[in-house]
Formats: structure tokens, sequence, C-alpha cells
């Protein structure tokens, strides 16, 4: 690369870290003070800019931080769409598993809800260990 090329990259990081840190905060203060709060749209709005000029600012540089042809391979989509899905999943899984635990018949108190989850396993464990030392005797099926 040519001289300079570490300068031609901070106007980008600057635009991403901005656009990440207003959408992140516009998120939060949303859940305080609601979806149309005006600085929750603001924020919104500021972030959506500031990922517009990011991309303008790729397309244009000739040493971009990240070559946005890539995001339009089959591939990296299909790795995306896994990854949110897989990530709306278990966010999902936790925060309803949080009130189904919270309700349970063996919890009555915040120690002990914590504690349901925690039996499965070693029920699990103990049955694995029992079945690996029953299979080679009795047989796998």
């Amino acid at each position: 690369m040519e001289r300079g090329w570490k300068r031609r990259l901070w106007p980008g990081a600057a635009l991403v870290a901005a656009a990440t840190g207003a959408l992140i905060y516009a998120l939060i203060r949303a859940g305080d003070h609601g979806w149309l709060n005006t600085v929750s749209l603001v924020l919104c709005a500021a972030a959506v800019a500031a990922y517009a000029a990011f991309v303008a600012r790729q397309r244009r540089t000739s040493a971009p931080l990240m070559d946005l042809r890539l995001l339009g391979r089959q591939p990296v989509v299909a790795g995306l769409f896994v990854i949110t899905v897989a990530t709306a999943l278990m966010v999902g899984a936790f925060f309803l598993g949080s009130f189904y635990l919270q309700n349970s018949p063996a919890a009555r108190t915040a120690p002990q809800a914590a504690a349901v989850p925690g039996r499965r396993p070693v029920l699990r464990r103990d049955r694995a260990l029992l079945s690996s030392r029953r299979a080679p005797r009795d047989g796998a099926r």
C-alpha cells in the first residue's frame, strides 16, 4: 500500500464507530423512554445516516476497511442469516426460560429457580456414564 493509507482509514472507522454507538444507545434508551421518543428516533436516524456515510466512503476510497461486495455473496448472506436466527433463538430461550423457571413448581425462591436447570445435566451425565459401562456388556442395542 502507498504511504498515508492509515490516515484514510480513520474516517471510515470513526463513522462506523459513531453509527454503532448511536444505534446501541438508541436501543438502550428506547427500553426506558419508548421507541417513539424524539431522542430515540433522532439517534436511530443518526445511526442510519452514519452507516450510509460509511458505505459511501468505503465505495470511494482506494483503501477501504471492508470490501462491501463480500456482503452480496451467497455464502456470506447464508452465514449471516444462520447467525442471526441462532442468536434470536438463544436470546428467546434465555428470556422465556427465565419466566418458566420463575413459575416452576420446584422453585419457590430465586436460588431454587436458579438450581432447577442444574439437576437435568447431572442426571444426563450420570446416565451417560452408566450407559458407557453397560454398552460393552449388553451390546449397543
